[in-house]
């Protein structure tokens, strides 16, 4: 592959004939970790016809995938239906680098038929498409939530008062537990994998529940508070 972006250097020269991944794999990651978590799945697919010559530099990279809760698929393409013996080895370069299990996420195929695993994608019942059903996230995307407390009492989500709008909590761009916690402003947690925002009023005592203007006291439950205004005037100025 000759040129190409994963290949290619700074200065733009030809790479030789084999596949190059990590600036690739670099790429996405940082794409992924820019992106918002908001329920979507997040899949990966890696396509190569021959050897991967940086193997041994995906460490990192792929550890970061896997903290962006990143499915990766892997795909090896071959002119023929014979493999050969560099088909071979790609077939086993790729293979580490897919999620588990290995061979769930990763096909061996003539070029002509990779448009069928690809096609596959949304169907549960196809080879990849099951283990993307298999690992969607069963909420709601913030941007769909319309009320301000249902949104607030959502982990990754945050209302914001000047919009009028509900979107990811900040908390969610935080990928180490240090830098979470040290993020006071936003009430973010870390839940032991991932950094999300505090569960709202949820106070040990009920003084702290009605100090919370977001708060109130509901048969000697701290919950959100509701919305009890009776015209759209007084309940959009709240």
């Amino acid at each position: 592959q000759e040129d190409n972006f994963m290949g290619g250097n700074a200065a733009r020269q030809p790479a030789p004939q084999t596949t190059y991944l990590l600036a690739g794999l670099q790429k996405a990651s940082s794409l992924f970790k820019a992106g918002p978590v908001d329920g979507r799945r997040r899949v990966l697919i890696v396509v190569a016809d021959s050897p991967l010559n940086d193997k041994d530099k995906y460490q990192t990279v792929m550890a970061d995938l896997a903290a962006s809760q990143v499915v990766v698929f892997g795909a090896t393409v071959r002119p023929f239906t014979a493999q050969s013996a560099g088909d071979l080895q790609a077939d086993a370069d790729l293979k580490e680098v897919v999620s588990d299990p290995k061979d769930g996420h990763f096909v061996s195929v003539e070029l002509d038929q990779l448009a069928t695993s690809l096609n596959g994608l949304c169907d549960p019942n196809s080879q990849w498409g099951a283990f993307i059903a298999a690992t969607a996230v069963d909420r709601e995307p913030c941007n769909l939530r319309v009320e301000k407390t249902a949104c607030n009492k959502d982990a990754g989500c945050v209302w914001f008062d000047t919009t009028l709008s509900c979107g990811d909590s900040p908390c969610l761009t935080h990928c180490e537990a240090p830098v979470c916690v040290a993020d006071t402003a936003n009430r973010c947690v870390w839940n032991g994998a991932s950094c999300e925002k505090e569960e709202v009023c949820k106070y040990p005592d009920l003084a702290a529940c009605e100090a919370d203007p977001e708060c109130e006291v509901d048969k000697g439950t701290c919950i959100g508070k509701k919305c009890k205004h009776d015209t759209e005037k007084g309940c959009v100025a709240d």
